[in-house]
C-alpha cells in the first residue's frame, strides 16, 4: 500500500477525519489507477458520514456510482445509499466520552462491523487494555445466547490457552461475562468483561480486555458501567 494511502487509512481509523479528508483531496490530484481513486472516494464518503455531513456523503457516493459503474465500488456505494452496510444496519455504539481512548481500527462490510479502541499511545502489539465493539448477522446455528457463548468458546480454543468464564448478569436476550484468560502467546494473563446481545437477526458484543491477573471491585464496576452504556442503533 503506497504511503499516502496508509496515512489516509490511519487517519480514518483513528477518527482524524479532517486530516483524512485533506489527505484524500491531495491524493486525488495525483496520478492514480481507477481502483485507487474509487477507494479514496469511498473513504471520503465514510468520513463525511461520520462527521454528520449526510448530503455531502450522498453526493460522493453518487459520484462513485457514476464514475465506476458495473464495479464492486458502485455496488458498495449503492449499499450505503440504501443504508444496508454493516455500520448502518442494527449495530452497537459506545461513546466512552474519554479522551484517554482512541479508535485504532474499523472494519465494515454488508454483514457486520467491528471496531477496536486502545488507550492513547498504545497499539495492538503493545497495550494494557483494549475495547472491541462488534455486530454481525446471526449465523443460522446461533439461535440462543448459549449458542453464542459456545461459539465464543470454540473460537478461543483455536488460539490455545485456558479460559475461566463467570456469568455476572443475564436477561432474556443479553448476558454479561467476566473471563480470566491465559494464552501461550501472551506474557501476561488477561481479564475480559463483555456484554453479548442477541436480537432477531443480529449478534452484538462489546468487550473490554485488560492485561492483568485480577480486577478490583471498583474496576469491575467501572467497566461494567461502561458496557451498560452501549446502545443499539441503525436499522435491521
Amino acid at each position: 500500500m503506497p504511503e499516502p494511502f496508509r496515512s489516509i487509512l490511519h487517519h480514518y481509523n483513528t477518527q482524524a477525519y479532517d486530516a483524512c479528508l485533506a489527505g484524500i483531496e491531495k491524493a486525488l490530484q495525483t496520478k492514480l489507477v481507477e481502483g485507487q481513486r474509487a477507494t479514496l472516494l469511498m473513504t471520503k464518503a465514510m468520513c463525511e458520514e461520520e462527521l454528520g455531513r449526510e448530503a455531502a456523503a450522498k453526493d460522493t457516493l453518487a459520484l462513485v456510482k457514476t464514475q465506476f459503474e458495473h464495479t464492486r465500488f458502485a455496488d458498495a456505494a449503492q449499499r450505503r445509499l440504501d443504508g444496508k452496510d454493516g455500520d448502518q444496519r442494527e449495530h452497537l455504539e459506545l461513546n466512552l466520552d474519554d479522551p484517554r481512548w482512541r479508535r485504532a481500527l474499523k472494519q465494515c462490510n454488508e454483514k457486520g462491523v467491528r471496531q477496536y479502541f486502545f488507550p492513547v499511545g498504545e497499539n495492538p502489539r503493545q497495550c494494557t487494555s483494549k475495547l472491541l465493539v462488534f455486530s454481525m448477522d446471526r449465523p443460522d446455528n446461533m439461535r440462543t445466547l448459549e449458542d453464542a457463548i459456545n461459539r465464543a468458546d470454540a473460537e478461543f480454543s483455536l488460539r490455545g490457552g485456558t479460559a475461566k468464564p463467570k456469568l455476572l448478569e443475564r436477561t432474556t436476550n443479553e448476558e454479561y461475562w467476566e473471563v480470566e484468560e491465559s494464552s501461550p502467546n501472551q506474557k501476561w494473563p488477561s481479564i475480559s468483561l463483555s456484554r453479548v446481545i442477541l436480537t432477531d437477526n443480529r449478534f452484538h458484543c462489546v468487550e473490554f480486555t485488560l492485561r492483568k491477573a485480577a480486577l478490583s471491585r471498583d474496576e469491575r464496576e467501572k467497566y461494567l458501567g461502561q458496557l451498560k452504556r452501549a446502545t443499539l442503533a441503525g436499522g435491521k
